[in-house]
């Protein structure tokens, strides 16, 4: 009975003690929603449509915290974006159709204004994470008068979408892989990009493409999309190069976009070139002429040394 008692005036106390309201001032917390800048709205009227959002001020929680990064510069991300959005968003979506770009591009990209600088000397330059987010490095550099850096910067979106696609649906890989079988090295980073026999001649289209078959699959489209035809056939028709086995992965990434995706790739290689020649037109008179970012060198040291750039 007492122990009855004891619980009935416990609970009493209890709800009691609920009851009551204590006034614990003001929060300390600023919860409201900050107002959204001329570039956030262009952001949001731009990409949402997308189910897009891009992420260029600080968060600690979206860049790899092993590296030491800086954030990117608001004036460098509407001439990226922009561009972004006429080279690469709008001719996936002529090409692809409505339904394939906004099932799989990435529900995010965050923007990093500084290089990944990795622990051997490389540098990432972009990041594909879970076919949900794609990291892009050197923001800050981003110049639309500057065809290296433009090209440069769509090799690296080309690349990681690839990874995004064939993450979601696996090409032809037995066939693939063996046309370069016992090649795939570690050490690709010994691979100078002067050093065109090396690679070429094994039938790889850079230095880190030889580090691993994903890799190697992803580096032919981000090559093929940031050239004109002529120019890829140029490129893997050079002096040095192994045509046939470079030609066989061609066919076979070929097949994979058009059976699985339903996407011709030498008609986007053409759209996007047709895009690019546009914005040319445009750029101011007083900025240094702009140059096509397709017309590289053969070697493409400017686009992908294997001692300056990664993609993870």
């Amino acid at each position: 009975m007492k122990n009855l008692l004891f619980v009935f005036i416990a609970l009493t106390v209890l709800l009691t003690g609920c009851n009551k309201e204590e006034d614990l001032g003001e929060s300390r917390l600023d919860t409201t929603t900050p107002p959204l800048s001329e570039l956030d709205q262009w952001l949001r009227n731009t990409f949402l449509p997308y189910n897009l959002e891009v992420k260029y001020k600080w968060d600690d929680f979206e860049g790899d915290m092993k590296k030491n990064l800086i954030p990117t510069e608001e004036d460098k991300v509407k001439p990226l974006m922009d561009v972004m959005d006429k080279v690469w968003i709008k001719c996936y979506e002529e090409e692809g159709g409505d339904d394939f770009i906004k099932s799989y591009i990435p529900k995010l990209i965050y923007l990093l204004g500084g290089a990944g600088v990795n622990p051997e000397g490389t540098i990432t330059q972009g990041t594909a994470e879970a076919g949900r987010k794609i990291v892009l490095y050197e923001v800050n550099k981003f110049d639309a008068t500057e065809a290296a850096r433009i090209n440069r910067f769509f090799h690296v979106m080309h690349h990681e979408f690839a990874h995004i696609l064939h993450q979601t649906t696996l090409y032809e890989v037995i066939g693939y892989e063996a046309i370069s079988k016992g090649k795939y090295r570690s050490d690709w980073s010994n691979v100078r990009e002067a050093n065109v026999e090396e690679y070429l001649g094994e039938g790889f289209v850079s230095p880190y493409s030889m580090s691993s078959r994903d890799e190697d699959f992803a580096e032919i489209i981000a090559y093929m999309l940031t050239r004109t035809r002529q120019e890829w056939d140029d490129f893997i028709s050079q002096e040095g190069a192994n045509t046939e086995k470079l030609k066989a992965k061609e066919a076979i990434v070929v097949d994979y976009f058009r059976n699985t995706w339903g996407i011709e790739l030498f008609d986007l290689q053409a759209l996007i070139a047709e895009k690019i020649e546009e914005i040319t037109t445009v750029v101011p008179e007083e900025q240094p002429k702009y140059i096509s970012p397709f017309k590289l060198q053969s070697d493409c040291a400017q686009l992908c040394s294997c001692q300056e750039v990664v993609h993870d």
